[in-house]
């Protein structure tokens, strides 16, 4: 494991962008990806990433169910890498694998949801991963 980020060790953001205030529905883990919930009237839920490419933003401190949590949507943050498949380059986009780390997205477009396939975009990797928790910089947000 190589930290390429070893400045900020304590919260997973580095830089603020957008922060979104959310309800758990679910444990939440800072700095994990977190993906929508099935919501309620007044209510906007998250919970942990629980399959590949279905996160939103990245969680900014822990929570309970019914407890509100901070949500980075864009901004600089730092992240764990996957490392079991494919290495990540700088400049990859990068989506979470359901286990709160980020993995190499596939290159082919048309598998975002941002464009109507299967999984979210997370962000761009600014430092390269080629070991599994590898921890990295990621511009986090739909920029693409």
């Amino acid at each position: 494991m190589t930290d390429y980020w070893p400045d900020e060790d304590t919260n997973p953001i580095v830089d603020f962008g957008s922060i979104g205030f959310f309800y758990a529905a679910g444990t939440v883990t800072a700095g994990y990806p977190v993906k929508l919930a099935t919501g309620t009237a007044g209510y906007i839920k998250c919970q942990n990433t629980s399959a590949a490419g279905d996160s939103i933003g990245v969680a900014l401190k822990s929570a309970s169910s019914g407890e509100y949590v901070p949500v980075a949507i864009f901004g600089l943050v730092k992240l764990v890498a996957d490392g079991s498949s494919t290495n990540i380059a700088t400049g990859d986009i990068v989506y979470s694998n359901g286990s709160g780390k980020v993995v190499k997205a596939d290159s082919t477009y048309t598998n975002y949801k941002l464009f109507g396939g299967n999984y979210y975009a997370l962000g761009i990797a600014l430092h390269p991963s080629t070991n599994s928790d590898d921890e990295i910089l990621v511009l986090l947000g739909k920029i693409f």
